[in-house]
């Protein structure tokens, strides 16, 4: 038998704390799936306009947030008119 050598750490004794989520409620499960009603249901009545109303926000995912190629920017608020947060005036009250 071998034996470990003094002041080592005791790998037996190591916890194993890394579990999935998905794992810790399923460790006392047999691993078999069960027929319930939907939790959402079961609470509280799900109306079809909130369902639409859902549905309808997750189409509008374009918020046009984006970091922009420098050089054409400024090139495209120059023909514009719009230099340095001023007007091709140069008055400073850029709209």
């Amino acid at each position: 038998a071998q034996r470990e050598a003094r002041g080592s750490a005791l790998i037996f004794l190591a916890a194993q704390l890394d579990f999935a989520a998905h794992e810790l409620h399923q460790i006392a499960a047999d691993a078999e799936a069960q027929a319930r009603a939907a939790k959402l249901a079961r609470y509280r009545r799900v109306g079809l306009a909130e369902f639409l109303k859902n549905r309808f926000q997750v189409l509008r995912l374009n918020a046009n947030a984006g970091i922009r190629h420098f050089k054409l920017q400024r090139h495209l608020a120059a023909r514009a008119g719009k230099v340095g947060g001023q007007d091709s005036a140069g008055d400073g009250n850029a709209t």
